[in-house]
């Protein structure tokens, strides 16, 4: 079949998923139509810009030029950057200037003052394209009245944004703001995820804003995403349990008892995290029978266990993880998707997680060590469509082979079966039964971890937006992937 058959709106899906850079040095030079098509936005729907802290001249050169080419960027994210130079603010002014079409924003940090007013600019000017937006706060050495002021602003300026689905916060080392007057409860409303990523509870006006953001759009949340909880707990988790409407849920293991009253819930996140103890939040005895209880757990297709950082447990935290995991792989028969992000997990309950899933098609391994396997994956091919195993770390050389080995079984025993996987020799001491394997207990290794260190990967969700609408929830995305003939 000859590709220009194709009509321009499927040639320029295709292009979308091609190299950026082939877009701008290849795919024009081939024909007059290929020219004009690599400057349409639908070609370039897929594509993500971003900073990173460390960028050399030579990456920041080629970034304004796709920057300055680029008619659409899916994303824009300068959540890394930690200063600013000339060539980095040359490139969000021609940004700002041109005005391009921007779907999601992570800012940057909010530490100095031509900081802030970046953000408040880009807020504005990318405002009617805007779905998303992520703001990393980080307080400046002094606070200063301008400070909190201009905090304020950026969240006025959010809540303004009329198609916003996604809002998100990541509190670095941030201090109180002052004078939050309920800009996000009064705007904001298409609103329909919301995600707080941080070290320490939420106090003070971070409370404030989290409850007026829980309590106005409790009809509107489909998605929460919280790794920590606010004070007092109880009506934190009266807040979050009013959200009836959420498909999707990630908060610490200790409040899972708020998804009793969300009967949409398909997709479950579990935090296990060592800065509180969620275990006195909700008992371990108390938080088992729950679990066995609950008509909601059974009905969750999506699964996803992580450890907020690398750290290290105490022994009996470690155990009250495994043994609250054992009592909700005993309900898991109705997952279909399972993920495992850099957690430590007993062979005993895994394999009672892969026992019981006979419905699983998609199993995602991200940054675990191999304890978490033991010496055998038993994983039954049947039935799976994907095994994706990112990051996995062993420590030596035979292990790596025998893990590479077990991986070209799984492949040979089932040939559909698309298995990705990626893995690295690291050093630490498998008779630490509680702790992650190469980071030490220090709290400056925290300013480390990246919360968003996934690269884009074009997905089936993808395709279907792309054939059926951006704008899809995930239970009518889930309703087309098991109707589609495709």
């Amino acid at each position: 079949m000859d590709v220009n058959c194709l009509p321009d709106d499927v040639l320029s899906k295709v292009f979308s998923l091609l190299p950026p850079v082939m877009l701008l040095d290849s795919v024009p030079l081939v024909c007059k139509r290929w020219h004009q098509l690599s400057k349409q936005p639908d070609s370039w729907r897929n594509f993500n810009l971003t900073f990173p802290s460390d960028a050399s001249k030579k990456q920041l050169g080629e970034l304004s030029r796709f920057a300055k080419a680029a008619p659409y960027i899916n994303c824009l994210d300068f959540s890394d950057i930690e200063a600013l130079n000339p060539q980095l603010s040359s490139i969000v002014y021609s940004l700002i200037n041109e005005h391009k079409i921007i779907k999601i924003l992570h800012t940057m940090e909010t530490s100095t003052k031509k900081m802030r007013a970046f953000n408040k600019s880009m807020l504005q000017k990318f405002t009617p394209s805007l779905r998303e937006v992520f703001i990393p706060l980080v307080s400046p050495d002094s606070i200063s009245e301008e400070y909190h002021a201009n905090i304020n602003k950026m969240l006025t300026l959010v809540s303004e944004i009329p198609h916003l689905q996604s809002l998100g916060f990541k509190r670095i080392a941030v201090q109180e703001f002052k004078n939050y007057k309920g800009q996000l409860g009064k705007g904001c409303p298409s609103l329909k995820k919301f995600v707080l990523q941080s070290r320490f509870k939420a106090t003070g006006v971070w409370n404030c804003l989290i409850f007026d953001v829980l309590k106005s759009k409790k009809d509107l949340l489909q998605e929460i995403d919280f790794e920590i909880v606010c004070e007092p707990v109880e009506k934190f988790m009266a807040a979050v349990r009013g959200c009836h409407n959420v498909e999707t849920l990630k908060v610490p293991i200790g409040i899972l008892p708020v998804v009793d009253h969300m009967s949409k819930l398909r997709s479950l996140g579990l935090y296990f995290t060592w800065f509180f103890d969620s275990f006195v939040i909700t008992p371990l005895p108390e938080l088992m029978k729950f679990i066995d209880e609950s008509p909601v757990i059974q009905n969750i297709t999506e699964l996803t266990l992580s450890s907020s950082h690398h750290c290290r447990w105490l022994p009996e935290y470690n155990a009250a993880v495994n043994q609250s995991l054992e009592a909700l792989a005993k309900r898991s028969k109705g997952i279909q998707v399972f993920r495992i992000n850099n957690l430590r997990v007993k062979e005993r309950v895994l394999n009672l997680f892969f026992s019981q899933m006979k419905n699983v098609h998609t199993i995602i391994l991200h940054k675990c060590s191999e304890s978490i396997l033991g010496n055998h994956i038993n994983i039954d091919p049947k039935n799976k469509k994907y095994v994706i195993i990112e990051d996995f770390r062993v420590n030596s050389k035979s292990a790596q082979e025998e893990f590479e080995n077990i991986v070209q079984k799984l492949q040979s025993s089932q040939p559909q079966l698309v298995m990705v996987f990626s893995c690295r020799i690291v050093d630490y001491d498998e008779s630490d039964e509680s702790g992650s394997s190469d980071e030490s207990d220090d709290d400056s290794n925290f300013d480390d971890y990246d919360y968003y260190d996934d690269e884009y990967e074009f997905t089936y969700f993808d395709y279907l937006r792309n054939r059926y609408g951006e704008d899809l929830s995930d239970s009518e995305l889930y309703a087309f992937m098991s109707s589609d003939e495709d």
